[in-house]
């Protein structure tokens, strides 16, 4: 349909049941694009904790030479797909040595692993998936290795047939939406667009004309989430469409696993304001509860010659 969108993969590794997981995930979307993999691990080593000479400490050059040899491993596992690779093992603190390899690498997608981590730790330590996404210069596909009720099982081969796209009609959306499209047409997938109207706080007055303008906001919104889904199936991939009411994070979570969707694709930039205020970021919440892998586009990586398939913008309801 369009350019070479991924021709390089930078997947993080620690080794771990989810890793090896992302490791999957990775794999597959660099199969399906014949795109080069680099592989990484980060040896963490705390800011503020200096050696004069890093290689006389013994722990720290066991787990040197052990992420050498499990790095080599995972390599075979790669050139055994016929996929070119390298290997690369840093020090420090490990999203920011991520963040560095992207840029220093160029790779057009990021693979990682993420536990989930809600509560107060999460709160005051952050997550290094979310900063990861903060901070990489391309897309981001995080892949959980847990798994809940009602989610993909862990054990089987990555398979991308259904991709959920939540739209709030922000440009950061629309340019998610975008790169969604050269994806489900690379793996023959369908799409789901998806809409969330945010509920009406009671502690507002509500009259009837509120009440009216709120189903006319509706009515819109599915207008509008129609005629995204109608430009992309005219270009012959199958797409729907629905609008939802509830909080944003919460009804894409529940779609996503009512539909068993494969993979949920959004952008990081969406809306501001109150709303994040109550409810924090969107694309956070959904990374934590999410029963399949995220793909965050905050920053898309289409070729010059890239033929846009969505609009830049979308004009704002007077309804609003």
């Amino acid at each position: 349909m369009n350019d070479q969108l991924i021709s390089r993969i930078l997947i993080a590794t620690d080794f771990s049941e989810c890793a090896r997981r992302a490791v999957e995930y990775g794999l597959c979307v660099a199969r399906a694009w014949s795109a080069r993999v680099d592989l990484l691990h980060v040896v963490e080593v705390l800011r503020g904790v200096e050696l004069d000479v890093p290689s006389a400490d013994p722990v720290l050059e066991l787990r040197r030479k052990e992420a050498e040899r499990l790095l080599g491993d995972v390599a075979i596992r790669v050139k055994r797909e016929g996929l070119g690779v390298e290997w690369y093992l840093r020090e420090g603190i490990p999203s920011e040595q991520i963040g560095q390899a992207t840029r220093e690498q160029r790779a057009d997608l990021v693979v990682v692993g993420t536990y989930g981590r809600t509560g107060l730790e999460h709160i005051m330590l952050g997550s290094t998936t979310e900063r990861v996404i903060k901070q990489a210069p391309c897309p981001v596909l995080t892949v959980r290795g847990s798994r809940r009720s009602g989610e993909k099982d862990t054990e089987a081969p990555p398979c991308i047939q259904h991709i959920l796209v939540p739209v709030d009609f922000s440009s950061p959306s629309l340019d998610a939406l975008e790169y969604a499209i050269q994806v489900v047409d690379r793996f023959g997938a369908r799409l789901s667009l998806l809409h969330v109207l945010e509920p009406i706080y009671h502690d507002l007055e509500l009259g009837l004309g509120r009440i009216e303008q709120e189903v006319q906001k509706r009515t819109h919104s599915e207008a509008q989430l129609h005629g995204l889904a109608q430009l992309v199936k005219d270009r012959g991939l199958a797409a729907g469409s629905v609008v939802l009411g509830g909080i944003p994070s919460e009804s894409i979570v529940t779609h996503a696993r009512g539909q068993g969707c494969d993979l949920i694709v959004m952008g990081t930039h969406g809306r501001r304001g109150l709303t994040r205020l109550r409810y924090g970021s969107v694309a956070e919440s959904v990374l934590r509860q999410a029963p399949c892998p995220v793909l965050t586009v905050r920053t898309p990586k289409f070729s010059p010659d890239h033929r846009r398939m969505m609009p830049l913008t979308m004009p704002e309801s007077s309804l609003a």
